[in-house]
């Protein structure tokens, strides 16, 4: 077994002018987490990283990703490169304690909403999937929630980052099935962009996306698909004071023959704290929006009135 130190700068070889790159530019570690059973990355990763350790000690390549999250420095910038699932865990994955961390499904952000990348993680405990600390990021998973808990969940952390993530949602009453951003004050700055959220079992549901009440954070360009009978309380819950619910498609194919049912597409604050703009909504008439406050807190947003023809207001 080789046991070799390395700087992460002379893992890197390209440089641009002379300098090296992406190194100069505050990127941390990069940790592989790879399962052993699948024989062909695996032996590959093995024969580049197997043995090798950073200037700090840690491996570069873990077969458990709490392991890799473990070998994660706080403010280091560190990167989990995630590869090919099914990952089925039966615990939470647990970054809350960590700042700084990005975690990145090998291959998946090669589609402009959603992912459709190998590295799926599959929920079989108790359990939230994925729980996140400040500045942390996810991006490029597939991910299968265990009813009764959330896929991506954090909770009064700021300055969070999920994108391009497919989440297949099994329902529970009153449950964030997919995305909650939680908490109050100290829960800031967060944005939830450009996921894919889709409904697979379950008869009812809470959301699919939910932010706190912290400042400014943004749920934007998110695909909502509920279908299969199934009855969500609201597709995405803005209730972000300064935040963003723009550009977001949410859809109950055609209700509740074969489709769903959505009480409310999007609702945001009551008190004209955020705005909603350029939503689509297929979900049947006065149903697309709540809260806000008419001719101040929405823009060209539709629901199926007139065929989508006209805009709402609330």
């Amino acid at each position: 077994m080789r046991h070799v130190k390395r700087s992460i700068q002379q893992l890197r070889v390209n440089t641009i002018n002379g300098y090296p790159f992406p190194s100069e530019l505050g990127m941390g570690n990069i940790y592989h987490a790879c399962l052993s059973y699948y024989a062909g990355p695996y032996a590959m990763l093995k024969l580049r990283f197997g043995g090798q350790h950073y200037e700090d000690g840690s491996k570069m390549l873990y077969t458990d990703i709490n392991d890799a999250i473990d070998a994660c420095v706080s403010g280091r910038n560190d990167y989990i490169i995630v590869y090919p699932g099914p990952w089925g865990v039966d615990e939470l994955i647990d970054m809350s304690a960590k700042t700084d961390i990005h975690m990145i499904g090998a291959g998946g952000l090669t589609q402009d909403i959603g992912s459709s990348g190998p590295a799926y993680i599959v929920q079989t405990g108790n359990f939230h999937t994925i729980e996140l600390g400040s500045w942390c990021e996810v991006a490029g998973l597939q991910i299968w929630n265990k009813s009764g808990y959330t896929a991506i969940h954090s909770n009064l952390k700021q300055g969070i980052n999920v994108h391009n993530n497919f989440i297949r949602m099994s329902a529970s009453a009153g449950i964030c099935s997919g995305i909650n951003i939680e908490g109050a004050y100290g829960n800031n700055y967060n944005r939830v962009e450009a996921n894919k959220l889709h409904h697979y079992a379950g008869t009812a549901g809470g959301s699919c996306i939910t932010t706190g009440n912290g400042t400014g954070i943004d749920t934007c360009r998110n695909e909502v698909v509920v279908f299969g009978g199934v009855t969500y309380d609201y597709g995405i819950f803005n209730n972000s004071p300064g935040g963003q619910a723009n550009d977001n498609l949410i859809t109950e194919c055609g209700g509740t023959a074969g489709g769903g049912t959505i009480t409310v597409g999007l609702q945001i604050r009551t008190d004209n704290g955020n705005s909603a703009m350029g939503n689509r909504i297929g979900v049947a008439t006065g149903r697309g929006l709540a809260g806000g406050t008419a001719n101040r807190s929405f823009v060209q947003n539709f629901d199926a009135h007139a065929g989508g023809a006209v805009a709402i207001e609330s």
